[in-house]
């Protein structure tokens, strides 16, 4: 296999999820008292989940096994190193190292503070905008190393890991986005709520175009493979499939995301389904 390390993916994204749980329970016995923070998690899709220090996430579990069939996908139709699954492979690992090096290093700070209660003093509070604010900032660090590597060997699994970065970055643009429309929703017009920014609206943008633009490049994909190995019946079971995940997640994760994980699902299916060993 060319890409079994692809196979550690999942594994580091328990780890993120089971670190945060960590993270989260030291934060309130430690650290909490002298910084409050509004979402300890800055995800909003698992902070509920954290919050109720729920030791199975559903959601994040269907997550774990989306990425095992994603590296199953990978090392069954990939027998030969390709520069595009690398850069991929990069961008996504490099996005897990920076949220779990955050993780260990809230842990230690939080564990230190524990031992040592006389090393800091006063309280404050800090709001989830600009607790996103200074998880984006923290981005620059890996990046700028990044750039540099990416610049002196022209790796494609470096500048697919720097990519990986800036990517975290517009996410981190995403979830501001989200609680800015959760907080006027609640709050009502009358109430002062975050303003958009330029970079807010670019990141809205480069996600509708990233979704629905890798959900086309998906299909068309689809159809060569299915039309090459003449089997077309593949789609005609994986359709259905992809049709019910889209629908499962319209109201959740948005009208994009949908048709782009259907896209995916429906393409790992015809994939699996005319396999030609």
């Amino acid at each position: 296999m060319k890409y079994a390390i692809a196979y550690l993916l999942p594994v580091l994204m328990l780890a993120d999820y089971y670190l945060t749980l960590v993270g989260f329970v030291l934060y309130q016995r430690y650290y909490q008292r002298y910084v409050e923070t509004e979402h300890y998690e800055l995800n909003p899709t698992f902070q509920s989940d954290i919050k109720r220090k729920k030791y199975f996430s559903v959601r994040h579990f269907l997550g774990v096994v989306f990425m095992l069939v994603v590296a199953v996908a990978i090392n069954r139709f990939f027998r030969e190193r390709d520069l595009f699954i690398d850069g991929a492979i990069g961008a996504l690992f490099a996005a897990m190292s920076i949220v779990i090096g955050g993780h260990l290093a809230n842990i230690l700070t939080f564990r230190k503070v524990g031992r040592c209660p006389e090393a800091i003093s006063g309280q404050m509070r800090v709001s989830y905008p600009l607790s996103l604010r200074m998880s984006q900032y923290r981005l620059i660090v890996p990046a700028v190393l990044l750039a540099a590597m990416a610049v002196l060997s022209g790796s494609a699994v470096v500048i697919g890991g720097l990519v990986g970065a800036g990517f975290m970055a517009l996410v981190h643009e995403r979830w501001l986005e989200v609680y800015s429309r959760k907080v006027k929703s609640e709050a009502g017009a009358e109430t002062r709520v975050l303003k958009r920014t330029v970079l807010s609206r670019l990141a809205e943008g480069t996600f509708i175009l990233i979704e629905y633009a890798g959900a086309l490049v998906t299909v068309v994909f689809t159809i060569a493979i299915a039309s090459s190995r003449e089997h077309f019946a593949a789609a005609a079971v994986a359709v259905p499939v992809g049709t019910f995940i889209a629908g499962t997640f319209y109201f959740r994760l948005g009208r994009g995301f949908a048709v782009l994980v259907a896209a995916f699902v429906v393409f790992l299916a015809v994939m699996f389904l005319t396999y030609q060993p």
